[in-house]
Parts: C-alpha cells; structure tokens; sequence
C-alpha cells in the first residue's frame, strides 16, 4: 500500500498544469508525445505526455484545477482542434453512477434563451408582415 501512495505522490510532483493555449503550442511544435483521456468519477481530464517528460494535465480557463470533461466527446473534439488524432482512453476509474453529470442543468438559462428565441421569431414575422403592407400600399 504504501508503494501505491508514494507513487501517487511522486506523480502529482511530476504533472504540471497547462492551459489550452500551452497545449496546442505543444501540439503545434510536436512536443507532445502522448495524450491519454483519463476517467475520474464521472469526469474525464486530459493528461499528455510531452518529450521533457513531465506529464501535462489540461486546466480550466478560469482556475488552476484540472479541465474535466463530462463527455469524451467533447475532449475527443478538443484534441482534434488542437491537432491531435490519436489518443489513449483510461476508463479504470470511470463511474459514471456515482454523481450527477459535471454540469449542472441551468433551467434558468433554458428559459431565458427560449425567451430570447420566441422573442427574435415574433420580431422576425412582424418585420416581414409590415414588409409585405407596405409592398401592398406602394
């Protein structure tokens, strides 16, 4: 047991965090030698392996946490805009019955892009209606 741990200790040492930017410069220059989709919980996070040998986890724009990914999907769009088109997918610790998905619902959001739809489609019928008097008058 105690192995497992310090070599999970060793490992975190080792990880350094980078953003998108950071990781398609990599990409771009070919210092990336791996990429693996990594399962935590319910979350997938990228982790690449670049030839310094430091291994580098994806992080979110706005924190210094890991970017986690609540579809591979999503990640797998990722490393195709960056370039990448081969990657390794670890799903050993994947649990996907064990919360909620990463993302919330927002039905607030829902609701007001409704709105906002309904709202520009009465806009657009209106202007088309008085498109067509005004033809009819002229």
């Amino acid at each position: 047991m105690r192995i497992i741990i310090a070599s999970n200790i060793k490992r975190l040492r080792e990880m350094r965090y980078v953003t998108l930017d950071q990781l398609r410069l990599a990409a771009e220059t070919g210092a990336i030698l791996s990429v693996t989709l990594r399962a935590q919980g319910v979350g997938f996070y990228l982790h690449a392996e670049p030839r310094s040998g430091d291994e580098m986890v994806l992080m979110t724009t706005r924190g210094r946490e890991p970017r986690a990914f609540g579809d591979v999907r999503k990640a797998l769009m990722v490393l195709r805009e960056l370039g990448i088109r081969e990657a390794r997918i670890d799903t050993r610790q994947w649990n996907p019955e064990s919360g909620e998905l990463l993302r919330a619902a927002r039905p607030d959001r829902t609701k007001a892009l409704k709105d906002l739809y309904a709202d520009a489609t009465a806009q657009a019928g209106a202007s088309k209606t008085t498109t067509r008097k005004e033809k009819k008058d002229a």
